[in-house]
């Protein structure tokens, strides 16, 4: 079954998954993970001098747990402001900060009471408060693992989204004015600015991607559809009768009928 999870980009990196430019993301191990490493390796350390003892080298720990596995569906978290709202249907209209694009929504009570909360602010908000029902942006995982930051090469930087500077024209007015780079020197660079500690040695995880549709409203509520491209199993109805339920109303796919059908 897919699992439904959050995932953080800057507007700078949003704007190029938009682009189509970004299929993958690099991350650090969570700090609670790591913490257990260290104490991990300092058990080992401690009973290394027994015979039969086996360890887990830093990697291998890692991969045991993963922040994402092939085949979740990923919302993007991304910064944006309410711009209007309308009770009567409930209606949202959001502006994102990485494109400036308008994008309308239609929430549930409970969302549109707790965004009524932000509505005055007329500022950018947090990606924090976003959530599964304001998030434009859905991606599905299509690879994970594990490797170094120095292992990265110039095929995998080009699908971060960090491009090769080497042959543009350069002045003073345009934004390719400091020393050429190579996209893997210039991800590089920046990933080791942006977290103080980490060196070229570091392990990171690789998530790769693809852009898709937001899933229909029994996968936003945890049941997993039937077939891939079939029929459900049958949890899209009542029991006692034939009458869909209301979220399979919703649905495009429930029971292998159109919707026309179904009502």
């Amino acid at each position: 079954m897919s699992r439904i999870l959050p995932i953080f980009f800057v507007p700078d990196l949003t704007r190029a998954i938009l682009e189509n430019r970004k299929t993958a993301t690099r991350r650090l191990p969570s700090k609670k993970v790591i913490e257990k490493w260290y104490e991990y390796e300092d058990f080992v350390c401690t009973v290394s001098s027994f015979d039969g003892c086996s360890s887990y080298s830093e990697k291998e720990f890692y991969e045991k747990y993963p922040p994402y596995q092939i085949g979740d569906i990923l919302y993007v978290r991304e910064s944006a402001m309410i711009h209007c709202m309308k009770n009567f249907d409930k209606k949202v209209k959001m502006l994102f900060a990485a494109d400036n694009s308008l994008v309308e929504f239609t929430v549930s009570d409970k969302e549109y009471d707790r965004l009524l909360k932000w509505s005055d602010l007329n500022k950018f908000l947090s990606p924090y408060w976003l959530t599964k029902e304001t998030a434009r942006l859905w991606l599905k995982v299509t690879d994970v693992r594990i490797e170094r930051l120095r292992d990265i090469t110039e095929e995998q930087a080009l699908k971060e989204g960090f491009i090769n500077t080497y042959g543009f024209i350069r002045s003073p007015e345009n934004e390719y004015a400091e020393p050429p780079h190579t996209a893997r020197e210039h991800f590089i660079s920046t990933f080791l600015a942006m977290y103080p500690g980490t060196t070229e040695a570091s392990w990171l995880w690789v998530i790769e991607f693809e852009r898709c549709e937001k899933p229909e409203p029994c996968i936003l509520n945890g049941i997993d559809s039937g077939l891939e491209n079939g029929i459900c199993f049958g949890y899209a109805r009542s029991i006692d009768d034939d009458e869909p339920c209301e979220m399979c109303k919703q649905c495009r796919r429930c029971t292998g009928n159109d919707l026309e059908d179904m009502e």
